[in-house]
């Protein structure tokens, strides 16, 4: 009889090890597991995990109505993960960057890789205008996503083990190849679901390059009303579903009734309320969560509480003035 041969006993991990080994695999290890504290534990559970706060390799979406106060909310998380040791992009789309503004929030300006979209001569790959290979014009996003790629992975190079974060201000205010290359005068149906097109792709090849660039990723977002839905939230995020699919962490953020502070007849600030919409950041987080926020225009002075309670102060305010 023929002796049987002995299984050979390997974990899960050691498999999976090994056939990498034998695909001829050459793999970078991954970077440490590292998280970002807000200092208040109701940001924290909005982001992320109320203990531990916002994970980094992770992306987040942020979105809501125009002036609510995404920028200002993602320049201070932005200036925490910089005093955390976090190298720091932000990609400027809307030509709004003001580095005093920013820095009144904690950002070390100076230290920011700024990306913004060039004019120039670029080398278009559309098929059907051979012609245009070479077109003066405004940078495509695909083009401008290129260049916060290659930052991303030369910063991982130099520094593996490092912390990062990105800010993308904002998803609506990038053009992509397809919609350039077809001008003002031959625009289609096609062209005119490209940027959807394109950020659903973005996204899907960013979620593994944040893991292993051990980048927090933030995408700043409008909140557009449908208004021939007859059922259901007639809200919706712009730049397709995509962006809300891919990100690990979406927040929906809204000011309270007009949500301007006012100080001596001055608006000092915006108050509102932060709502979670999904939260898959991990150590126990959990989606559905909200809390409310006070943020100062001219100092980092940020107040996050209750939701009950940030309404309360905006009564009180009201009745002083």
């Amino acid at each position: 009889m023929k002796k049987k041969k002995k299984a050979i006993k390997m974990s899960a991990a050691d498999t999976a090890e090994f056939i990498k080994q034998q695909l001829g695999y050459k793999t970078l290890i991954k970077p440490p597991e590292f998280w970002l504290d807000t200092g208040s534990p109701y940001a924290n559970k909005v982001f992320g995990s109320k203990r531990y706060g916002i994970a980094y390799g992770k992306i987040i979406l942020i979105a809501g109505p125009p002036s609510s106060g995404k920028s200002v909310i993602a320049a201070k998380i932005m200036g925490l993960a910089q005093e955390d040791g976090a190298e720091a992009a932000w990609v400027d789309g809307e030509n709004s960057w003001d580095a005093k503004h920013v820095s009144r929030q904690g950002v070390k300006s100076d230290e920011v890789a700024l990306f913004q979209p060039e004019y120039g001569e670029f080398k278009y790959k559309s098929k059907k205008k051979r012609n245009k290979l070479v077109n003066e014009d405004v940078e495509a996003a695909e083009d401008v996503f290129t260049r916060v790629e290659t930052w991303l992975k030369l910063r991982r190079k130099l520094n593996p083990e490092g912390k990062r974060i990105v800010v993308v201000d904002s998803t609506t205010a990038f053009a992509p190849e397809e919609e350039l290359m077809a001008g003002l005068d031959e625009q289609n149906m096609r062209t005119k679901v490209s940027p959807a097109v394109f950020w659903n792709m973005l996204s899907k090849h960013w979620v593994p390059l944040a893991l292993h660039c051990n980048a927090i990723i933030i995408f700043i977002s409008q909140l557009r009303t449908n208004p021939g839905k007859m059922f259901g939230n007639p809200e919706y995020v712009t730049g397709g579903n995509g962006l809300q699919y891919y990100a690990s962490v979406v927040v929906w953020q809204r000011r309270i009734s007009d949500g301007a502070i006012i100080r001596n007849g001055k608006q000092v600030g915006i108050r509102g309320i932060l709502s979670n919409k999904k939260n898959k950041a991990g150590k126990g987080s959990v989606e559905r969560k909200k809390c409310g926020y006070e943020v100062y225009l001219r100092n980092p002075k940020w107040k996050f509480m209750d939701v009950a309670k940030v309404k309360k102060n905006k009564k009180g305010e009201k009745a002083n003035e």
